[in-house]
């Protein structure tokens, strides 16, 4: 591992010079990986591939715990000559739509664009997966004269829709997102076939892209502006910190100066879940890892997490884990 400056690590991206005292950057065949190590943010690992001159692979995995202490811009695209192909794997994440306009992607969703000005990337959710594929204009250019599968002019025609649509935000079918697991899982008995098999791959996940109807309300965007999500992450905080008791939406959205309907749908966007089934959802992992971590009394977590009936809580313990909390420790301390 390495240390490097902002100047020596990609032509095209420019990493957050916040980010640049805890990177560090290795080489590996075909590319380069760089790590990003916060005390704050945790770690998130991205894997930079150029599989031709003007095709780049980026993967990245963050792995922290908190979606509010993450990875917002850490790195952006300077180059306008690109389009961009995010591709969520796995986990949240929010993305810039326009000016004070964010939407948000989840496991199986595509946004392709064309930049228009330096990009800024992603905002990660905890545990997240993405592949970011890097388009350069001089793609179809450069095939033009060697190129017997016409592949050049899929990849024209696609930079066409895409410049026509300007963002385009769906939800992939079942084939493109088999192979883009594939691109992602693969791992090589030798090295030095990486690139062409992510290479194969970008070919076949090009046809079906170019060949999907995408559905009419796939192209609906549900945008937020970021003081709504700000109000949003701070509810979150509020509820994770005070899980024995618990507010009604329309109380929440009084207090904190939200439309109910907004939070309500903004919330399950960043959260994946209705507000009060995060709530039940977080309150009860919060319980088990009490049990299984503490030596309180079964009747001291209820209380913890806001039940003052033991029996009732034990009971809803069962529902959502299928054992009983005094089970359940008696088995976590074999």
């Amino acid at each position: 591992m390495k240390r490097v400056s902002n100047e020596k690590v990609f032509d095209d991206i420019r990493i957050n010079d916040k980010f640049l005292p805890y990177l560090e950057v290795e080489d590996m065949v075909g590319g380069k990986k760089i790590i990003v190590d916060h005390p704050f943010n945790g770690r998130i690992e991205v894997d930079f591939y150029d599989v031709l001159p003007e095709i780049r692979f980026i993967e990245t995995k963050s792995n922290h715990e908190s979606s509010d202490s993450n990875y917002q811009d850490l790195f952006f695209f300077n180059n306008q000559n690109l389009v961009i192909m995010n591709c969520i794997i796995k986990g949240t994440c929010q993305v810039p739509v326009g000016d004070d306009k964010y939407v948000f992607l989840k496991d199986g969703d595509m946004n392709i664009f064309h930049i228009q000005e330096s990009y800024k990337t992603l905002n990660y959710g905890e545990d997240t997966h993405i592949l970011y594929i890097i388009l350069r204009r001089s793609y179809g250019r450069s095939l033009k004269l060697k190129d017997p599968l016409n592949i050049s002019r899929t990849i024209n025609d696609l930079f066409g829709i895409v410049y026509r649509h300007s963002n385009l935000i769906y939800h992939n079918n079942r084939q493109i997102k088999e192979i883009l697991e594939q691109i992602v899982d693969f791992q090589p008995a030798v090295s030095n076939t990486k690139t062409t098999y992510q290479l194969i791959k970008f070919l076949e996940l090009m046809i079906h892209v170019y060949n999907f109807d995408i559905p009419e309300e796939n192209l609906k965007q549900y945008t937020y502006t970021d003081s709504q999500i700000r109000v949003v992450r701070k509810i979150k905080n509020m509820i994770s910190r005070n899980i024995s008791s618990y507010d009604s939406v329309e109380s929440l959205s009084q207090q904190y100066g939200i439309n109910t309907t907004t939070l309500k749908a903004c919330f399950k966007e960043m959260y994946g879940k209705p507000i009060y089934s995060w709530y039940r959802s977080y309150k009860f992992q919060r319980a088990k890892e009490l049990i299984k971590n503490t030596d309180y009394t079964i009747s001291k977590v209820a209380n913890m997490i806001g039940y003052k009936n033991s029996s009732k809580f034990s009971k809803a313990f069962k529902e959502q884990f299928g054992v009983l909390p005094s089970a359940y420790r008696k088995k976590k301390k074999k």
